[in-house]
């Protein structure tokens, strides 16, 4: 993007903890999300390399979107593992009101929806207890008068990421089955995530919601598998 971007707001008085199961590395779900780091950046570093990339899109970003399940466990294990290879990284969540990382994230009282805004220039930053990360609650559509409304929220969101070199930004969104939002930030960011949920999603909806983002103008990298965030999981994730 050539637009001039503006630094970050940190509401460093605000601290937003995470929850100590997501902070240990040796964890399967966190090693997955270190491998899946790693493709991920590859896959950035790729596309700089590429003449006349879509300046449309934030570089190095990625959606997480699920086709019946939220995502905000895995994003939020995908988050740590940038942050904790020393990448500047801002989660942006837009699950329901904003708060899809609530159960993984202890979130200080005067964290409330009403620092929620409508417009994205100012949702604040909310540091957190992992060094190099950074939290949005940004919203959903439902909260905020339409998918449009969403994207363009989600679009200044993106701008506002730390603009320091290798700076990374993973937004997460509702389950595409009840909350198609995420089908109009697939064109906002550097490429998507389908999520699937062993012994629940099918493979007709997989498609579908596959096709659904190709036509909405995401790029797909790949499927990986999430735990069902209808349930207290833990997220646990792999590539595929």
């Amino acid at each position: 993007m050539n637009a001039l971007i503006e630094e970050p707001r940190v509401d460093s008085d605000r601290v937003a903890r995470v929850s100590p199961a997501f902070l240990s590395g040796e964890s399967e779900p966190a090693a997955h999300c270190r491998s899946l780091a790693t493709v991920l950046a590859a896959r950035w570093g790729m596309d700089a390399a590429v003449a006349g990339l879509d300046e449309q899109r934030h570089a190095r970003s990625c959606l997480l979107a699920g086709v019946d399940t939220g995502t905000a466990a895995v994003g939020l294990r995908l988050a740590i593992a940038f942050a904790q290879a020393g990448r500047a990284t801002t989660l942006i969540d837009v699950t329901e009101t904003g708060r899809g990382c609530d159960r993984f994230v202890e979130v200080p009282p005067a964290l409330t929806s009403s620092d929620v805004s409508n417009d994205g220039a100012f949702s604040p930053i909310y540091a957190t207890n992992v060094p190099n990360l950074g939290l949005v609650p940004a919203g959903s559509s439902e909260a905020s008068g339409g998918d449009l409304q969403l994207a363009d929220r989600v679009a200044r969101l993106l701008q506002r990421t730390p603009t320091v070199e290798q700076g990374v930004a993973i937004v997460v969104a509702p389950a595409l089955s009840v909350a198609p939002s995420a089908l109009a930030l697939a064109r906002l960011v550097g490429g998507v995530l389908l999520a699937v949920t062993p012994g629940r999603t099918t493979r007709p909806d997989a498609v579908r919601a596959r096709d659904a983002l190709y036509a909405a103008g995401g790029r797909i990298w790949g499927v990986i598998l999430a735990a069902d965030e209808r349930g207290s999981g833990a997220g646990a994730t792999s590539e595929r």
